[in-house]
């Protein structure tokens, strides 16, 4: 008769009560995805923290299961249709639910998927640019898909961190990301040129689309980011400009075309065959004549 080791016995009971208790966490999300007019839309792929989980049916409706508690980032997209990106709070054994609508996009070229290529000079790896890089688009700090793959993170707060304007705080549902407020030294001022205490909560914009209070940027799995760029001051009018004094992280996601900064192009009326520019029109008041002009006797 075989014998049944007590050790062994306590641990799988142990494992079988957990495990109901484990599911009875988990939550889930659902997501109804509308059109312009407010009418379902079917064949939205729903991508949940980087993993595909299924598409809207015939309802617009798409259910993702059996989720930790916690952030997760939900990305939305269809062909012809502008993706969009959310930020979800899952409760513990909750359901969290959206309503959000696509609107079309613009016919645009189609992206050819590509090869990630990293540049090397004599010979030598590319750089490790740990604390990013400045940003030739404005003040920001960017940090490129390049630069994030290879560091191999676990977390994007494990890129973000090294950046000497941040400060990583541990609040309730994972890491929560701070900027530093920096303060010019005035002359004959008695503070030192330095950093002020991480007490402001910066905006967060992805793929052009701004999350409501969200707090870390780990929802956003590394491998689906191709850049990122951390304003902790002047901020682009984009997004926001003067109001948004606790700084902006941008996040842009593979697959999402850059933004184009293109000024306006002006009518230039200088170059021969150029059409000539339409003058307001000028009112003409006629002169009161002599006999208008002299007094009624």
């Amino acid at each position: 008769m075989p014998r049944f080791h007590a050790p062994l016995a306590a641990l799988l009971l142990a494992a079988a009560l957990a495990a109901p208790a484990a599911r009875a966490q988990a939550g889930s999300l659902e997501v109804k995805v509308t059109d312009e007019a407010g009418a379902p839309l079917a064949g939205v792929v729903a991508r949940v923290d980087g993993v595909a989980c299924g598409r809207t049916g015939a309802d617009g409706r798409v259910k993702v299961g059996a989720l930790s508690a916690g952030w997760h980032a939900v990305k939305l997209t269809r062909d012809g249709r502008v993706g969009l990106g959310l930020g979800m709070l899952l409760p513990a054994g909750g359901i969290a639910a959206v309503e959000v609508g696509l609107p079309r996009a613009r016919a645009t070229a189609i992206p050819l998927p590509g090869l990630k290529v990293f540049a090397a000079r004599d010979g030598d790896f590319a750089a490790d640019r740990a604390h990013g890089g400045r940003s030739a688009k404005g003040p920001g700090r960017r940090w490129t898909g390049g630069d994030i793959l290879r560091r191999k993170p676990g977390r994007l707060t494990d890129v973000l961190r090294d950046a000497p304007e941040v400060e990583m705080m541990d609040g309730a549902n994972g890491a929560v990301l701070r900027f530093r407020r920096a303060f010019a030294a005035r002359e004959g001022s008695p503070r030192q040129v330095g950093l002020a205490p991480p007490d402001c909560a910066p905006a967060y914009y992805m793929d052009g689309v701004r999350f409501e209070g969200l707090e870390t940027p780990d929802v956003f799995p590394p491998a689906e980011v191709d850049e990122v760029v951390l304003y902790a001051g002047n901020v682009p009018a984009a997004y926001g400009g003067m109001r948004a004094s606790c700084g902006v992280v941008v996040i842009r996601t593979r697959g999402v075309p850059a933004p184009e900064n293109k000024p306006r192009a002006r009518a230039d009326y200088h170059r021969p065959g150029a059409p000539k520019p339409i003058a307001p029109p000028v009112r003409k008041f006629a002169r009161p004549s002599a006999k208008q002009s002299q007094p009624h006797s």
